[in-house]
């Protein structure tokens, strides 16, 4: 069961990070980041709250099937 929801946390960890505004890295990038730390230092941080979500979301999903 449990690789059967890594599809679905994926998914949503994805919509999550593509939901952070574009100008937090474009910010990033125009104060000298590389985009390695652009995704390390900005987006992650910033969707971090959603990822934990899905996270949770997935395993208790998981748990909940039979």
């Amino acid at each position: 069961m449990g690789i059967m929801i890594i599809p679905f946390i994926s998914s949503l960890s994805d919509d999550v990070i593509n939901a952070v505004p574009d100008s937090m890295r474009q910010g990033s990038l125009a104060l000298g980041m590389t985009k390695g730390e652009t995704i390390r230092d900005v987006v992650v941080p910033a969707a971090m709250p959603g990822i934990i979500s899905a996270s949770l979301l997935g395993m208790s999903r998981a748990m909940g099937k039979p």
